[in-house]
């Protein structure tokens, strides 16, 4: 974590989102608001002595790696420096709750992103500000930083962290499987290639998402492969078993259903299966057991 992340995060608002307000009322909310507009308007311009003035004369800040800064000199000698260093800062906020705890005490709580320079990805971090009113106006007297958890659905799917890896499979018809199967950022999606080479020489590939779908509560996959057909499944566990009942459109615009069973037997192996097999109307056999090594 950067140094100074922190000042990206105090008490600054976007308003793509809503904001949840606990015992709040509308005037200290609104104040609160304004002076936000006004920090993000400054800290896009570069502008610290617009920022410094919406902090108390004793305000605190401490940074996820618990060092403090006390006092506006101490504030604002570390900005100056941080927007020397970053002058293409920029910086947006998703509140999670604004809750005031008195008239004059009110508890910010969210998520700051931070970009340094324009061409890269944001800093994310959670944080919490204490404002004070004094007089009329509503001033930050501290803030507290933490890194931030990135949301992710790996809870619900990491029933599937033995197929992270390289596989190889021979087929009965002489074709041979090489897959390579991993999780994305956040661990949100199970990417997995592969391709197939047959005796002749030919070969097919393409490209399998798995994921979590909170609309249905279950897990799906998009596969899409190189002759042009899509297929969607949808995954389910039935003891040691996993079952995916998929439907492919084909590039001819036919329709092919059937049902993957996949049987982990140890960590280094596991069985395939393709079952209910149909084209259209058509039934089709189903295949044979199929034996998958990890390379």
């Amino acid at each position: 974590m950067r140094r100074l992340i922190g000042f990206s995060t105090l008490v600054i608002l976007t308003f793509a989102g809503s904001i949840r307000i606990v015992c709040a009322e509308d005037a200290d909310i609104e104040a609160i608001q304004k002076s936000a507009e006004e920090y993000v308007t400054a800290f896009n311009k570069g502008d610290f002595e617009s920022i410094v003035a919406l902090w108390s004369e004793n305000g605190d800040y401490v940074d996820p790696s618990g060092k403090s800064y006390r006092g506006k000199d101490a504030i604002k000698g570390e900005m100056k420096d941080f927007f020397s260093r970053y002058p293409g800062a920029s910086m947006k906020i998703v509140i999670d709750t604004i809750h005031v705890d008195s008239p004059g005490v009110a508890i910010e709580d969210g998520v700051s992103q931070v970009r340094y320079d324009p061409n890269g990805g944001p800093a994310n971090t959670r944080y919490t500000v204490v404002h004070v009113k004094e007089g009329d106006r509503w001033l930050m007297q501290s803030m507290r930083e933490g890194k931030a958890v990135a949301p992710s659905n790996h809870d619900e799917l990491k029933g599937l962290d033995w197929m992270v890896g390289d596989w190889i499979d021979t087929g009965e018809q002489g074709e041979t499987v090489q897959s390579s199967c991993g999780w994305s950022v956040n661990k949100n999606f199970l990417i997995r290639t592969y391709t197939t080479f047959f005796e002749e020489g030919n070969s097919t590939s393409g490209t399998q998402t798995i994921g979590w779908d909170p609309g249905s509560g279950s897990i799906k996959s998009w596969t899409f492969d190189t002759n042009g057909g899509i297929t969607e499944g949808v995954w389910s566990k039935d003891g040691d078993k996993w079952l995916c009942k998929m439907t492919t459109v084909l590039r001819t615009g036919e329709k092919f259903s059937a049902t993957e069973v996949l049987v982990v037997v140890d960590e280094n192996s596991h069985t395939w299966q393709s079952l209910n097999r149909k084209i259209d109307d058509e039934a089709l056999p189903e295949t044979e057991v199929v034996t998958i090594y990890r390379q």
